[in-house]
């Protein structure tokens, strides 16, 4: 708790120092970052229109806002249950200390990825089919980050590949395999409701039953 809260410190210390422009710059590339992902979305649903309202700037708004603070509750809920005396010594005596802290992003990444599933979308989702996406995206995010921490400290080939420059493309591989992940929940989604519509008699197109 207390290495999150000096982190959190120094981020906000930052962000208070950013000039305008830069602030400005830091929330058009977030709106253009939502735009894409509710285009890819969209594209997975195969809804063709998209929104142009307030409705859209108003859920835009809503995850930019609501992401910091359920992150913060998150991490803050899972620390204050795990120092509570009973669950700290039961956990002690079982080996599960860092189970249930590795539980707080886990359920972080699911409540975002049922939350991205269901809303961004321009057509209704049902929570269920979100769920589930987001089910197979949380876990597989989990092992992504298991797997990439491995990699970076077990195997330093890319530390004498490219020096100095190796975060960049160590970022940019990283940016890649989310989105794959992130593509990969919504499809699970969408492969879901798609067979639910089939069993209830629904036509669906061709391109559907491919």
């Amino acid at each position: 708790g207390t290495t999150i809260q000096t982190y959190l410190q120094g981020f906000l210390s930052h962000a208070q120092q950013l000039p305008i422009f830069a602030t400005l710059f830091f929330f058009v590339t977030v709106i253009l970052l939502l735009l894409t992902v509710e285009r890819a979305l969209n594209d997975v649903w195969r809804v063709k229109r998209r929104r142009y309202s307030m409705a859209l700037f108003l859920r835009y708004w809503a995850i930019l806002s609501l992401t910091p603070i359920l992150a913060g509750l998150s991490i803050a809920a899972s620390t204050y249950i795990v120092s509570l005396p009973f669950i700290k010594g039961a956990a002690d005596n079982l080996g599960l200390s860092h189970l249930l802290l590795d539980l707080c992003p886990f359920a972080l990444s699911l409540l975002g990825f049922t939350l991205l599933y269901t809303i961004i979308p321009n057509c209704r989702v049902k929570l269920r089919y979100g769920f589930f996406g987001a089910l197979a995206a949380a876990i597989l995010f989990e092992i992504a980050k298991h797997l990439f921490v491995l990699y970076l400290t077990d195997f330093k080939t890319y530390e004498f590949l490219y020096g100095a420059l190796a975060t960049i493309p160590i970022f940019l591989l990283w940016i890649y395999i989310s989105w794959v992940i992130v593509l990969f929940g919504a499809l699970v989604s969408q492969v879901l409701a798609t067979h639910s519509y089939n069993q209830s008699g629904r036509v669906l197109d061709g391109f559907t039953h491919a």
